[in-house]
């Protein structure tokens, strides 16, 4: 945080607005990761000013992007959507405001909307080769399929997630859509599929440092435990029944 508030200082002396600009919104950035929104949005806002000041429009709306981001941790969907929307108008190209209106479309339950959405945000990460856009995108449609109960359409999606990331070697993506997988193959009740994929999911968090998605995966295999127990006691009890 220091070294941003000084690297801003010198930005303002020499009188470099974007230098400014950037610095603010890196100093938002760190109090978002702390925790303090509030801060964050207020740093955001200021860099957004000065962006609009020199027109900046593809650096608005990055910051734009992040503040949206704090109105979804914050529960204002609307006030997200305003942002990622007015992110997409200013800069086209950014693929992110896409992805994230998105993601509002799916938290508010509008799984249309968010696989439409998603849709096009796949094909534009495709024509620009962005491997990691593309796996990122299957991920969201998979949890829009799994959402609507189209599960083998959401398996098919995190699969190909999977294997990209693989292709890629990035291991960090590899876990988040082994949970996915996981995710759905519990929906279906293919219970050693599932713990299958959660115990590799978690193998490779231990080895990368993931705390949030070594959450998740041991999370999956406390449901599977739960789901297993479950399926032995439905079978103890038509076995007795039966006899």
């Amino acid at each position: 945080l220091k070294s941003y508030q000084i690297a801003h200082e010198i930005f303002k002396q020499i009188g470099y607005p974007r230098g400014q600009a950037k610095t603010l919104d890196d100093i938002g950035s760190v109090y978002n990761n702390q925790g303090k929104l509030n801060e964050a949005l207020n740093f955001y806002k200021m860099a957004i000013e000065i962006y609009r000041q020199i027109n900046h429009p593809s650096d608005e709306a990055i910051v734009l992007n992040h503040i949206g981001m704090i109105y979804v941790a914050q529960g204002e969907l609307e006030d997200a959507m305003e942002s990622y929307q007015s992110a997409l108008n200013i800069s086209p190209e950014n693929t992110e405001s896409l992805t994230n209106i998105g993601d509002i479309y799916f938290r508010q339950r509008k799984f249309e909307k968010a696989l439409e959405v998603h849709q096009i945000a796949l094909e534009k990460y495709k024509y620009l080769k962005q491997s990691v856009g593309q796996s990122n995108v299957l991920i969201n449609i998979g949890a829009v399929y799994t959402a609507q109960g189209k599960v083998e359409d959401a398996l098919n999606s995190c699969n190909v997630a999977y294997e990209i990331y693989k292709q890629m070697g990035n291991l960090p993506g590899q876990a988040v859509a082994l949970n996915s997988i996981g995710k759905v193959y519990l929906r279906q009740r293919r219970l050693e599929e599932a713990m299958k994929a959660y115990q590799e999911g978690l193998r490779i968090c231990k080895q990368m440092g993931t705390p949030i998605a070594e959450a998740e995966a041991l999370s999956g295999i406390g449901e599977v435990y739960v789901n297993q127990k479950k399926k032995k006691d439905e079978e103890a009890k038509a076995r007795k029944e039966a006899a």
